[in-house]
């Protein structure tokens, strides 16, 4: 079996396997995982001489915090693209103190029996547009502050 870490910079890491086909001699297919922000490969090797190879991959959840991710980095040797992706997650992680949700109820629509329902969707789809782009406004804020804040305190370098 052959195992190996493809990256994208797009989408992130995932693990790939591939198997010999022990009839033909050919390689099978590479099966391919799903992608997560940085994968690692560790090699673990058995009592009886068997050499398993195992994938570790960082998860980044909602109590994770910044010295979570620097202490899952420094179990292993990592390359820049993870490197980077290690402060991109410090930065991700760190700017959800700037940022505040709010849940708000909305009015009921019935499609079918109120006349002023197609207005009521137009409105309702140009609130939603217009939050939508106050949201990406407040997320790149609190990105860029949680970066000064990070290299500030020398937590980070350059990104």
């Amino acid at each position: 079996m052959s195992v190996w870490v493809e990256t994208s910079k797009k989408h992130g890491q995932r693990l790939c396997k591939q198997t010999l086909n022990p009839k033909t001699k050919k390689w099978n297919n590479p099966k391919k995982g799903t992608y997560q922000p940085i994968i690692v490969l560790e090699k673990e090797v058995q009592s009886d001489g068997r050499v398993f190879v195992k994938d570790k991959s960082i998860l980044v959840r909602s109590d994770t915090t910044i010295d979570d991710i620097k202490n899952w980095g420094e179990k292993y040797s990592l390359d820049d693209y993870q490197e980077e992706t290690m402060k991109r997650l410090m930065v991700g992680v760190n700017a959800r103190k700037y940022i505040k949700y709010t849940v708000k109820e909305s009015e009921p629509i019935d499609p079918f029996n109120d006349s002023n329902a197609k207005e009521k969707l137009q409105k309702l789809s140009e609130e939603n547009k217009t939050a939508k782009q106050r949201e990406d406004e407040i997320l790149e804020q609190a990105i860029n502050l949680s970066y000064r804040e990070l290299r500030n305190k020398d937590k980070i370098d350059k990104i």
